[in-house]
């Protein structure tokens, strides 16, 4: 890392390369797939504030955007970290970290792996900001980030034995996630936005 990094935006790095990423030490390279634009800049950003590098160009697949980059000593640095689908857990310098740390790596996590949910039924409105991971223990680790932050939320699962869902609800959870968390996703934050309003005073 550079000297005096910003740790909200490693934290967002970090995030990034766990939900979307592709880390592949034997070729000391980093990907990072999405279809999002914004969310590809957002990657591209974190790598230009963390390592002072510059991503390849972005190139877009059948199905998704992608970017990345190689530099074999940074790629060095990552093997304490867990990037597996399965497996990957909540680097300490986040779980200890400040709470601009944790909401960063929150917004990036939920960025990549969440939704924000506004549907009209006949009883009213469903609303929440969900996540659906195969890695219930790092889903469990994430509630407890969001509880730093007052964020209540339920965990479900599993599912089909499967994957766990993480699910917020509520007007004051939501309420908070928005204004400590939110998405760097125009898509989302606007969903989110629009359900958030529909709350009575």
């Amino acid at each position: 890392m550079c000297q005096n990094v910003d740790f909200a935006q490693f934290a967002r790095f970090i995030a990034h390369v766990q939900a979307d990423g592709c880390f592949s030490p034997e070729r000391d390279t980093i990907r990072y797939f999405n279809k999002d634009i914004v969310l590809i800049n957002d990657f591209r950003n974190s790598v230009k504030n963390c390592f002072g590098l510059e991503c390849w160009a972005i190139y877009a697949g059948s199905t998704c955007l992608h970017t990345g980059f190689r530099n074999k000593k940074i790629i060095a640095k990552f093997k304490q970290y867990s990037f597996d689908s399965k497996n990957w857990h909540v680097p300490t310098f986040v779980s200890a970290g400040s709470a601009d740390i944790i909401a960063a790596y929150l917004q990036a996590f939920f960025d990549d792996e969440g939704s924000a949910i506004f549907q009209k039924r006949k009883w009213g409105y469903d609303r929440a900001v969900q996540m659906q991971s195969i890695n219930g223990s790092g889903l469990m680790q994430l509630a407890e980030l969001l509880s730093k932050l007052g964020i209540e939320s339920n965990f479900h699962g599993p599912y089909k034995h499967k994957y766990f869902e993480l699910k917020i609800t509520g007007k004051k959870n939501l309420c908070l996630f928005k204004d400590k968390v939110n998405f760097v996703s125009k898509k989302k934050r606007g969903k989110l936005e629009i359900a958030v309003g529909t709350y009575r005073e």
